[in-house]
């Protein structure tokens, strides 16, 4: 998976990307993604674009409260997959203020868990 959206001539395989979603987890306790002031899970949607192939996009709020400084974190968010031929994604990008996950990483750093 190409990663070229955020981390330029970087590929992340399955088990990689697992990994981070396992790190969110260890540094944000009720981690929650919807529609901000709804029920709804967000916006999902698949697009074919005659140059660029199949997209995937999803728009959204991601909420969680930091585990290691307490900090309550909402924010909008926006994900991008595309797909290649054989239906696999091949391409990722997240669009997001990654200040508060700094923030995170340090306070859990700093307390000898990370």
């Amino acid at each position: 998976m190409d990663l070229a959206g955020n981390f330029a001539d970087q590929s992340v395989d399955y088990e990689a990307f697992l990994a981070v979603a396992e790190q969110h987890h260890s540094l944000f306790d009720n981690i929650q993604m919807g529609l901000p002031g709804g029920d709804g899970i967000g916006g999902l949607q698949t697009v074919y674009y005659d140059e660029l192939g199949t997209w995937s996009h999803y728009w959204g709020q991601w909420s969680g409260t930091g585990k290691f400084t307490g900090n309550e974190v909402t924010q909008f968010i926006h994900l991008n997959w595309g797909w290649n031929e054989d239906g696999k994604v091949n391409f990722f990008n997240a669009n997001f203020d990654a200040g508060f996950f700094r923030d995170e990483i340090a306070a859990a750093s700093a307390s000898g868990s990370e």
